[in-house]
């Protein structure tokens, strides 16, 4: 079992449940030297390497061996999953993680701006979930 950083659509209990068939414990967490930007034309984030940026979001615990297998065909060839430490926002402890880097073949489809998951909950969460036609296929 190891742990996984979330820092989009997956921060929603709703959808990190249905993606990879359990909700795990989670705690805040922030992964430092990266950043997070919108995909073009899509409702869902992917980060990449950046000096002296930082990304807020998620820690999930223990995921099983059935879920990651979930997790890696819902995030797709864009993505990596790749170790990476976060610093748990509980206080100054640091803990390893797995997250979805997006490949360098695909930076190119990545916009200007950042992700907003406020944004995403308040305009985008409901066109993702009914946009996505695949949660029936990931096992």
């Amino acid at each position: 079992m190891a742990d996984l950083f979330v820092y989009g659509t997956l921060m929603c209990a709703d959808i990190l449940k249905t993606v990879a068939g359990e909700l795990p414990v989670r705690a805040e967490a922030v992964l430092h030297g990266y950043r997070r930007f919108e995909v073009r034309g899509e409702r869902y984030p992917a980060i990449i390497a950046t000096e002296g940026a930082s990304v807020e979001g998620l820690v999930c615990f223990d995921i099983g061996r059935k879920s990651w297998h979930r997790l890696d065909r819902f995030e797709g060839e864009m993505y990596q999953r790749r170790l990476v430490e976060v610093k748990l926002k509980d206080g100054d402890s640091t803990k390893k993680a797995y997250a979805y880097v997006a490949r360098k073949d695909f930076e190119d489809r990545l916009g200007p701006e950042e992700w907003s998951f406020e944004m995403f909950k308040k305009t985008g969460k409901g066109d993702f979930i009914n946009g996505y036609g695949g949660y029936d296929i990931l096992d």
